[in-house]
């Protein structure tokens, strides 16, 4: 992690320590991409690209967009280690046409590193899930999956999602996705006012066991984010995040801002390592000596 401009001075907890020694494989956040240009991409990137690492092209967005400025895109983030992918309902159309095969090829072709394999509006047996999982790992790409219904009215029950995330990793997926589509309500683990269905959440916490370091929760609400982190810590894998709050979701996993500060204030104080009426060391108190000469 590059150097902060806030060395020295201990504004993280130490609560969050596993945060900031986390290796790349854990604590993911998943940015999910509707329209963004090649220079704002590189400019947002210069800031916060540690903190990203794949990158979605959600919607149809990469087959509407100019191929020149999709390839010039996909280079930048190949530059940054940043995978990057299409959003699966454009594959599931590819399905529909019986394009799955060259879909894969021209996926590689481009430049993409992965693709996402979903059913979220099409029907698609396990055994073509399979299919599309091998056909992926044949044509050099990483296969990411995608569990759950766009339609508030199907959703599947915790059991199945479970069975379905362990099914894919089974086949060889890389990672799964839990839907929560771009609104995170009404949806996967949420509800209709966006907040977390905990009973259902723990329930496809339990069953999918260890694993659940290879699932990507959705959650595009500050709250959602907030509450998936206090359920299972900073390092939770979360996607759908709007690129302009991925440094605002870096903060919130550090414990720095209202929805986690009040969680290690509170435990702080129930420790015993900090007491609200207790005043500072003088020498600990003590500006910087340069600061002090100002």
């Amino acid at each position: 992690m590059s150097k902060s401009a806030w060395d020295g001075i201990q504004v993280i907890s130490e609560f969050m320590k596993e945060r900031v020694e986390r290796q790349k494989n854990v604590g993911m956040t998943m940015v999910i991409d509707t329209c963004m240009g090649p220079q704002m991409l590189q400019d947002m990137l210069l800031v916060s690209n540690e903190h990203i690492d794949h990158w979605k092209f959600s919607y149809g967005v990469s087959a509407v967009m100019p191929a020149n400025i999709l390839r010039q895109m996909l280079d930048t983030l190949n530059q940054y280690n940043i995978n990057a992918f299409p959003g699966g309902t454009l594959l599931e159309a590819a399905i529909i046409q019986k394009n799955c095969q060259s879909y894969m090829l021209r996926a590689k072709e481009i430049g993409f590193r992965s693709v996402e394999i979903s059913d979220g509006t099409i029907t698609l047996p396990i055994k073509r899930r399979r299919n599309a999982i091998l056909c992926a790992l044949d044509n050099g790409l990483i296969p990411i999956t995608e569990v759950g219904k766009k339609d508030p009215a199907k959703q599947p029950s915790p059991e199945e999602l479970a069975d379905l995330i362990l099914q894919d990793l089974y086949f060889g997926a890389e990672y799964v996705i839990l839907d929560a589509r771009e609104s995170g309500r009404e949806i996967g683990i949420f509800d209709q006012n966006g907040d977390l269905k905990l009973e259902l959440f723990d329930k496809i916490l339990s069953l999918v066991g260890q694993k659940k370091e290879k699932v990507i929760w959705e959650a595009p609400l500050r709250k959602q984010q907030a509450a998936l982190i206090q359920q299972i810590g900073p390092n939770v894998n979360l996607g759908n995040i709007s690129p302009m709050d991925v440094l605002s979701l870096e903060s919130l996993r550090l414990g720095l801002q209202y929805e986690s500060l009040r969680e290690v204030a509170d435990e702080s104080t129930q420790r015993g390592m900090w007491d609200p009426d207790s005043v500072e060391n003088s020498d600990t108190a003590k500006m910087p000596q340069e600061s002090a000469k100002k």
